[in-house]
């Protein structure tokens, strides 16, 4: 039986009583006790100090950065065939000069020979490779005796190492 659209009067009166559907309220990012939004405080302290402290020692190894790149470019020159009998003198200019950079001064400039040798050996990290010794030792003023192709590697590779991990005091 087909009532033609029309609702009886007690599905009409029980559809009249329904409410809308009451939604919860949203749920709070907002930590409910005080000990997660303390250790939250403590997490982002300890990554701006982590942050702070990359980008410190970031900025202070920025002569590192310089010397390697000054030294790569010696580097290229040297195997380029393009390489100027002043490759001991130039080498070994780079060190002191990376040396000015993280030491005083007074302490780094009036080293030469046999003192600035053992000042390169001191401040290294890793047992010091001999090879250094003798460039600021002998041929840092002699531009006649310039070192073979495999020889300028092992040099450049050895500055290379001096540059990336000596050890400055804090």
């Amino acid at each position: 039986m087909a009532t033609d659209g029309l609702v009886d009067s007690t599905t009409d009166a029980a559809l009249k009583s329904l409410n809308d559907i009451v939604l919860p309220l949203p749920v709070s990012y907002m930590p409910q006790t005080w000990s997660w939004a303390a250790l939250g405080a403590v997490l982002v302290a300890l990554v701006a100090l982590a942050s702070w402290r990359w980008l410190r020692r970031w900025r202070a190894n920025r002569y590192r950065r310089e010397a390697l790149a000054a030294l790569e470019a010696l580097g290229r020159q040297s195997m380029a065939q393009t390489a100027t009998d002043r490759f001991g003198q130039q080498l070994a200019e780079l060190l002191k000069r990376t040396a000015l950079a993280a030491w005083p001064r007074e302490e780094v400039a009036k080293l030469s020979g046999d003192d600035w040798a053992a000042f390169l050996a001191q401040h290294a990290t890793s047992p010091h490779d001999e090879v250094l010794g003798p460039l600021v030792d002998d041929r840092e003023y002699r531009p006649a005796s310039q070192p073979s192709g495999e020889e300028r590697a092992r040099l450049i590779d050895a500055a290379r190492k001096w540059i990336e991990s000596h050890h400055v005091p804090a």
